[in-house]
C-alpha cells in the first residue's frame, strides 16, 4: 500500500520514502517506525509496542526509541517545536496526527506496481481454477506464500485484477498491532454488512467475542455469501503473518463453512513466520492438508524472468552485463531485482569493476532498505555471527564460523538456526556443515558494515585456525585480507605454507608494535 501525506508518500511494499517523487534519505529503522506511526494513525503506539514489532523485542538503548523517532521527523520536516505529523504524549507514546490517504494501485495501472508481472504464473492458474470452482458453488482458499521481498503483495495485487473480470473483491492487509479482528471488520464495512452487530465496540477497553463463537462465524459466512449472490467473491487478505490470532482463527473456520460457497479467499504469508506463530502454522497446515495444492510458493525469478521484467521496464537499454549481475546479486528476488535494474538504468557502474559495483549498489538507499528485510529481525548475536560468516565470502561452514568466532559448536549453530528461519542462509546439501547466503547482497553488506579493525581481527582469526587444520590455501587467503584491512604488504613466497609463515609473522609483528 501507498500512504499519500503530501508531499511525502509512503510505500509499504518496496519500503521507501518520496518527497514529490523523489527519494528521501532515511534510515531503515527509522523508516519502520515511521510506517508503524501510519499504519496504526487511529492510536497511541508506545514505546513496548515499537521495541516489539520494530526491533523484534531485542533489547534496546532507552535512547533507541526516540532517536527513531527524531529521525522519522526530521525525514518529514517534522521537526520544528510544534508537531504537524508525529505526535508525542508523555505517558501514552506517539500517534501520527497528519490527513493520510491511502492507495492500493491496480496491477497495471499508472503508477502502479513497477514491470511485468513475471514468474507467477502458477498462481494465477490457481486462482483461475479456484473461480471456476467457485462459480460452481464450491469455495476454495489459494495461500501465496514466500520470503520478504519475493512479491507476495505484488502478486495479491494482480491476482485481484485478474479476479475483478469475473468477480467481486474486496481487499484488507494485516498490521502488526493492529485491532483485533481487524481485518474482518474491514471486509464487513466494505460489503456493507452490520459491523456493529457482530463486533459490538472498536473501543480498545472493549473485547470483541470470540472468532469460534457459532454466531460470529454464522454472521460473517452470512455477508459474505450474501455479498456472492450475483458473482463469486473473492476476499484478499495481504500479510496474514501480521494478523491477531482472532482474524486467524475466523479465517481457518470460514475457509471450512463456506466450502459450499461461492466465496474464495486468497491470502499470502511468510514461511519464516510459521515458526513462531503456531496458530497460523496450525491454520496453513489444516488447510493445506485438505487441498495440498492451496499452497502456491512463491520462488525466486529465473534469469530469464528477470530479463523479461528487465525488458518491461527498460525496453533494450539494460546490457547482457548488466542482467547478469542483477541475477547474480539479486538471486531471483522480485524487489531486489527491481530495485537494481532502477540503478543499471540510472547510474554509470556497470563498466566499473566488481567490487566498486557492489559498493555503488549498497550505497543505494532504497536497495539498502530491501536488504534490510532480511536482517532487521535477527538477533544482535546472529547478526555478528553472519558478519563473521561474511569473511568466507557466500558459503561458509560451520566449522570455520565457530573457530572464527573462538565459540562453541552448539551455540554458532544456534545462531544459524535462526538465520535458517529467517531465510537468510541455507543448507548446502552436498555439502555437511555448510551454509551459504541466500542472496549475495545479504552477504556484502554485512561484509561492508565491518569496521577495517574487525575485518582484520575475523581474517586473522579464521587463518590461524585453517592453518593449524592443514588448510594452508585457504589460510594464505584470509591472512592475507586481514594484513591487507591493516594496510600491511602483500609480498611475499608465493607457496601457501611459505606464505602462511609469513603472513603470520607480519601480522605478528604490527601486533607487537
Amino acid at each position: 500500500m501507498r500512504y499519500h501525506f503530501p508531499p511525502f508518500e509512503l510505500d509499504d511494499e518496496t519500503l521507501t520514502l518520496k518527497k514529490q517523487g523523489e527519494l528521501v534519505a532515511i534510515r531503515p529503522q527509522a523508516l519502520e517506525v515511521l510506517l508503524h506511526l501510519v499504519r496504526c494513525r487511529d492510536r497511541f503506539v508506545t514505546r513496548e509496542e515499537l521495541v516489539r514489532d520494530v526491533w523484534g523485542g531485542a533489547s534496546v538503548s532507552d535512547t533507541a526509541v526516540p532517536q527513531a523517532i527524531l529521525a522519522a521527523r526530521r525525514a518529514i520536516g517534522d521537526a520544528g517545536d510544534e508537531a504537524v505529523s508525529v505526535q508525542t504524549i508523555r505517558g501514552r507514546g506517539y500517534r501520527f496526527i497528519a490527513d493520510v490517504r491511502v492507495d492500493r494501485p491496480a496491477a497495471g495501472a499508472e503508477g502502479g506496481h513497477p514491470g511485468r508481472f513475471v514468474g507467477r504464473e502458477a498462481a494465477v492458474r490457481r486462482l483461475e481454477k479456484a473461480l471456476a470452482s467457485a462459480g460452481d458453488g464450491r469455495g476454495d482458499v489459494v495461500l501465496l506464500v514466500g520470503a520478504p521481498g519475493y512479491g507476495k503483495s505484488r502478486a495479491a495485487a494482480e491476482l485481484s485484477a485478474v479476479a475483478r473480470r469475473t468477480a467481486l473483491v474486496v481487499e484488507t492487509a494485516c498490521r502488526a498491532g493492529g485491532s483485533e479482528l481487524g481485518p474482518w471488520m474491514d471486509v464487513i464495512r466494505t460489503l456493507g454488512g452490520d459491523e456493529a452487530s457482530v463486533f459490538p465496540s472498536t473501543s480498545p477497553e472493549a473485547r470483541p467475542p470470540a472468532p469460534t463463537e457459532l454466531a460470529v462465524v454464522e454472521h460473517v459466512a452470512g455477508v459474505l455469501r450474501t455479498a456472492s449472490s450475483k458473482a463469486p467473491l473473492v476476499v484478499v487478505i495481504d500479510d496474514l503473518h501480521f494478523a491477531d490470532e482472532s482474524s486467524i482463527l475466523l479465517f481457518r473456520l470460514l475457509g471450512d463453512s463456506l466450502r459450499n460457497s461461492r466465496v474464495v479467499f486468497v491470502a499470502t504469508y511468510e514461511d519464516a513466520a510459521l515458526t513462531a506463530h503456531p496458530v497460523l502454522a496450525r491454520t496453513v497446515a489444516g488447510l493445506v492438508r485438505q487441498d495440498p495444492s492451496r499452497c502456491v510458493p512463491l520462488r525466486p525469478l529465473t534469469a530469464d524472468e528477470v530479463a523479461d521484467l528487465a525488458s518491461s521496464l527498460f525496453g533494450a537499454n539494460v546490457s547482457a552485463e548488466g542482467m547478469r549481475r542483477v541475477f547474480e546479486k539479486s538471486d531471483g528476488s522480485p524487489l531486489l531485482a527491481t530495485q537494481l535494474l532502477f540503478l543499471v538504468c540510472s547510474e554509470d557502474w556497470l563498466s566499473a569493476p566488481g567490487d566498486v559495483a557492489t559498493s555503488a549498489m549498497l550505497s543505494t538507499n532504497t536497495v539498502r532498505e530491501a536488504i534490510g528485510l532480511h536482517l532487521e529481525e535477527l538477533s544482535t548475536g546472529c547478526r555478528r555471527a553472519l558478519a563473521a560468516a561474511s569473511i568466507f565470502g557466500r558459503v561458509f561452514t560451520l566449522t570455520d564460523l565457530t573457530q572464527t568466532l573462538e565459540a562453541d559448536r552448539a551455540s554458532t549453530l544456534s545462531l544459524l538456526d535462526e538465520a535458517l528461519r529467517a531465510r537468510v542462509v541455507e543448507k548446502r546439501t552436498t555439502s555437511p556443515g555448510g551454509f551459504r547466503f541466500v542472496h549475495s547482497l545479504v552477504r556484502d553488506i554485512l561484509y561492508k558494515e565491518l569496521s577495517l579493525t574487525d575485518r582484520a581481527r575475523l581474517h586473522e582469526r579464521a587463518g590461524r585456525a585453517l592453518a593449524a587444520s592443514g588448510e594452508e590455501p585457504m589460510a594464505a587467503e584470509q591472512l592475507a585480507r586481514a594484513a591487507d584491512a591493516l594496510g600491511l604488504s602483500l609480498e611475499g613466497p608465493s607457496a601457501p605454507g611459505a606464505r602462511v609463515q609469513a603472513l603470520l609473522a607480519r601480522l605478528d609483528e604490527c601486533r607487537a608494535r
